[in-house]
């Protein structure tokens, strides 16, 4: 069974080293692939101890890569470079005075749109990390 990273931690309190377990990494992250080896064991009790945190992990994960899919789906992050650079120029011709023309208004107003859905999503993911057991299920997620 693999478990989250973090484990590590639980893991050296118990006083193992990095030598009673492996870890390896992937594109997804890493987990402690073995310790069956382990001498003693951790006990059941123990292992059940750490699920919440193990499922707080991965659900964090998981509602921030959502998260990070709907924002990009919104505005991929080219567009969301195009909409800062265009969003400082149209900001620079007002402080300098100048005054803004309709087309200029209206593409200010739909760069303004873009960004409120992609503040709408971040916030929402904001929640749900922040009470990632409630939100562990994704039939629970409100985005």
């Amino acid at each position: 069974m693999d478990y989250p990273i973090d484990t590590r931690l639980a893991l050296i309190s118990l006083g193992y080293t990095d030598e009673h377990f492996d870890v390896a990494c992937n594109t997804q992250g890493c987990t402690i692939e073995r310790w069956d080896h382990l001498d003693p064991k951790p006990t059941p009790e123990q292992v059940a101890a750490w699920e919440p945190q193990w499922k707080a992990e991965q659900a964090v994960k998981d509602i921030n890569a959502e998260a990070y899919a709907r924002i990009v789906a919104i505005a991929p992050e080219y567009m969301q470079r195009n909409m800062t650079a265009r969003g400082l120029e149209i900001t620079q011709k007002l402080v300098a005075g100048d005054a803004l023309t309709q087309d200029e208004i209206d593409e200010r107003d739909a760069i303004q749109a873009v960004w409120d859905q992609v503040k709408a999503i971040r916030a929402a993911a904001n929640t749900m990390t922040s009470d990632p057991l409630t939100y562990a299920d994704p039939a629970n997620r409100v985005w």
